[in-house]
């Protein structure tokens, strides 16, 4: 970098307690570059660097570069940031590891993937363990800790050039362009007033192997007045009945001319005929909602928990829901994605920040320890190709899902 007086590292415990650090570095040349050796006791530690101008060490001003390694290992590596980068590594033997780490052990050959995998703690933390083959996926990691989902995508929908999957509920129904309406491009699904033509509902799928289901969407509510709602609505008998599992009301829920994102996930028993429907409960024309980039993706072979009731979990992108709440900025971006984040953990606990692209594979991990609150922490996505993909924000108190673009 062209500025190594503005660069700064730290290395802390699992207590947070700083057990090396470096920089700044004043009396170094420009663009030069500086081998550190530290010796510390096998364990796992955090690495921070850290950049006081706030712009990383490349590219704008030198195309500054850092490597932590071990024993010919690349433990962590980068350059473009903003403030600070942090990442999980591991020294030595370390405590005894497991497949929900995030850190390469034993004979696995990537993070948490391949390997035997025999202290394996967990197999249903959307990481790739042990031996499975994918997320969550095949390998005999099951009887590791119970559990094991492969997550797998259903269907995605951005209702650019039609409909897809989607069937046209009629008149209070329609595919509209105008990118203030649209979470991405230009066109989105509007749905108005209260009659029987207020819906958009799949054809049959067969979800008969799930056993959870998410609905990932975004909306845009206009004109729904106080009280006024929309459904989330699931039909298991190719669409006789329905149940509604999640209601959104204005003033309560959202408010108009907004853009929400939300994460649904659905435990029951799903058929070979199932159905998933957005139904509007307005009153008038001029009171609708639309929506735009609706992802379903499916939870196989997973023990958990299923039944003859529908059960919904909701996780919304929500700044007056105040729990793992997170605001994506730029977005869509090219390099760096700023997450405003909310930890509403009471103490201070583990954070886990997982991309993947919009078939499940997970592409980026960053786990880091957060005191509760509202803060921010930015995630280097330039080196990822352009798409839509996820973010996945795991604390111990839960897990909330929010999508993000990527341009180049």
């Amino acid at each position: 970098d062209n500025y190594p007086e503005e660069t700064t590292w730290a290395i802390t415990n699992a207590g947070g307690s700083v057990v090396a650090s470096g920089g700044p570095y004043g009396s170094q040349a420009d663009g030069s570059t500086l081998n550190t050796t530290v010796c510390l006791p096998d364990g796992c530690y955090n690495f921070t660097i850290s950049d006081s101008y706030g712009d990383g060490i490349c590219c704008s001003y030198g195309n500054g570069s850092y490597t932590v390694s071990q024993g010919g290992t690349t433990l962590a590596s980068g350059g473009s940031f903003t403030t600070s980068q942090t990442t999980n590594i591991c020294i030595g033997g370390g405590p005894a590891p497991t497949c929900d780490d995030g850190i390469q052990n034993g004979d696995e050959t990537g993070v948490d993937c391949g390997g035997s995998c025999a202290p394996c703690a967990t197999c249903d933390d959307g990481i790739q363990n042990g031996d499975e083959t994918g997320v969550d996926c095949g390998g005999s990691c099951a009887p590791c800790g119970g559990g094991g989902c492969t997550t797998t995508q259903v269907n995605f929908a951005n209702f650019e050039s039609n409909f897809g999957i989607w069937i046209d509920g009629g008149t209070d129904c329609a595919r509209v362009t105008n990118a203030t309406y649209a979470n991405s491009g230009t066109r989105s699904v509007r749905l108005r007033d209260n009659t029987s033509t207020s819906v958009m509902t799949t054809g049959n799928l067969n979800l008969a192997g799930y056993e959870e289901v998410t609905v990932d969407f975004s909306y845009y509510p206009v004109g729904m007045e106080s009280g006024e709602d929309f459904w989330l609505q699931v039909s298991t008998n190719g669409g006789s009945s329905y149940q509604t599992l999640v209601t959104w009301a204005s003033g309560a829920d959202f408010n108009n001319n907004t853009r929400y994102n939300e994460s649904v996930t659905i435990t029951g028993t799903f058929t070979s005929n199932t159905r998933i429907r957005f139904r509007n409960d307005a009153s008038a024309d001029n009171d609708a909602v639309y929506f735009d980039d609706i992802n379903i993706s499916g939870c196989v072979n997973g023990n958990r928990l299923s039944g003859e009731e529908f059960i919904a979990d909701v996780l919304v992108a929500n700044p007056a829901v105040g729990v793992n709440h997170a605001v994506l900025f730029p977005n869509p971006t090219s390099e760096m994605l700023n997450v405003d984040f909310f930890f509403s953990g009471k103490t201070e606990g583990n954070v886990q920040m997982i991309v993947t692209d919009i078939t499940g594979k997970q592409v980026l991990f960053e786990q880091y320890q957060s005191t509760p609150g509202a803060q921010r922490r930015t995630v280097d996505v330039s080196r990822l190709s352009a798409g839509v993909y996820m973010l996945h924000i795991v604390t111990d108190e839960g897990r909330t899902t929010h999508k993000f673009a990527v341009t180049k």
